[in-house]
């Protein structure tokens, strides 16, 4: 199985650097960064604990073998992004006391990830606390399954993430991804709300997976994973923490692919629109791993190189 998580990481960079903020300007007057950056932050916020949610239930199903492929101790040999969680699938997906392990194929199955009350450090840095809760209709990599994850008093670095995540796998290597739910800040002052839809596609590496396998017999980590392409394409919505709503359509597929070690958007373009302002068309270029895009908004054009 493919593993998912890097691919789905895609989405956070992808609203990371686009959605814009700003009150309507003549064009002989500036935009103040603060302006152009409510949105932004509050979006990447979003989608990237979003996106951080799936991360943890895809390495939760490398974990529990609900891809349908027993692994073996040295693939086994494997670390939960925070080891203080607690792991369950009912029913389990194989029956180890039998050698070789027979699968059991009875679904839906329940994926918990259980954080427990209190702030959990986790390798990767993040507090989190509560429970990502993700039911499964199939086998991951089968066309037709249909996951559903939904959160209970679940929090990462103590803001409040809630609502609903289903993935749809539509067979050759495309997945349907929903995503209705809100952000709440620390103090539950701030809400952001979000909304999205999004098909994503791997259009190169997709034979490559999370545990291919080396010569000499050892697995690699990285190389199955770097040379994946996604090509991601649909909408998104929401409200920013000002209560100010916009909308979000990719209106050429964006390219995301790895440059760096670390997920980009190196083609495609969005046009967003804050409710009563003017759109913002935003153009990610060609291709090149330049960490560069240009946002025009009126008659000004803006680069970004981040």
């Amino acid at each position: 199985m493919k593993k998912t998580v890097y691919s789905l990481l895609s989405c956070t960079v992808i609203t990371g650097l686009l959605f814009m903020n700003s009150c309507k300007k003549d064009e002989e007057t500036p935009i103040t960064p603060f302006e152009l950056t409510t949105t932004t932050e509050d979006n990447k916020l979003a989608e990237s604990l979003f996106d951080d949610v799936f991360k943890n239930m895809n390495e939760a199903v490398e974990e529990e073998n609900l891809d349908g492929t027993p692994k073996t101790s040295a693939q086994l040999d494997y670390t939960f992004s925070s080891t203080c969680a607690t792991v369950t699938l009912v029913p389990p997906a194989w029956d180890i006391s039998q050698s070789p392990p027979v699968w059991n194929n009875t679904f839906p199955k329940t994926l918990t990830i259980d954080f427990g009350a209190t702030n959990c450090l986790g390798n990767d840095g993040k507090t989190r606390r509560g429970k990502i809760i993700s039911v499964f209709t199939g086998k991951y990599n089968q066309a037709g399954t249909i996951i559903t994850t939904t959160l209970v008093d679940y929090h990462v670095n103590d803001y409040s993430v809630e609502g609903t995540k289903t993935v749809t796998n539509n067979g050759n290597n495309s997945f349907t991804i929903d995503v209705n739910g809100n952000v709440s800040s620390p103090d539950g002052s701030q809400v952001v709300t979000w909304v999205s839809t999004r098909t994503r596609e791997w259009i190169e590496g997709a034979n490559t997976g999370f545990w291919t396998q080396n010569p000499d017999g050892s697995f690699m980590f990285l190389n199955g994973i770097l040379d994946d392409v996604y090509s991601v394409t649909g909408s998104a919505s929401g409200i920013n923490r000002n209560g100010l709503p916009f909308t979000v359509t990719i209106t050429t597929a964006l390219r995301v692919e790895f440059c760096d070690y670390f997920l980009d958007i190196t083609k495609g373009g969005l046009s967003i629109q804050p409710d009563g302002l003017n759109e913002r068309i935003v153009d990610f270029g060609t291709g090149a791993c330049d960490r560069t895009y240009t946002i025009m908004i009126g008659q000004n054009l803006y680069t970004i190189t981040y």
